[in-house]
């Protein structure tokens, strides 16, 4: 399948774009090379979709990056609150229920 010179135009302009982004801009540039490399000898065909993950990592190693700051706070400020005990839970479930229950 051939596809219109706009198209060739649009994927060159990104993939001139993660080139920038990933494989010079980043401390991680030399894996991005290796991977690029290694599948262009080996594999291709398969150099548009390595490409497409790489981007999407990417896109996603930062939202990622995002995420594990956000729930390491939530976990420290969780950590932080004060505890109930389990002794103390199960008496307040005893004085709800009165003496009555006790008989049963």
């Amino acid at each position: 399948m051939r596809l219109p010179p706009r198209y060739w135009l649009r994927d060159l302009k990104g993939f001139g774009r993660l080139i920038w982004r990933m494989g010079v801009r980043r401390p991680y540039r030399a894996e991005f090379w290796k991977t690029l490399a290694v599948c262009g000898a080996r594999n291709p065909r398969g150099l548009r979709y390595a490409i497409a993950l790489m981007a999407l990592y990417l896109h996603f190693g930062e939202f990622r990056d995002h995420l594990l700051e956000r729930l390491d706070l939530e976990y420290t400020r969780w950590d932080a609150a004060p505890r109930v005990s389990a002794v103390a839970i199960e008496a307040r479930q005893g004085d709800v229920h009165g003496p009555a229950s006790a008989a049963l």
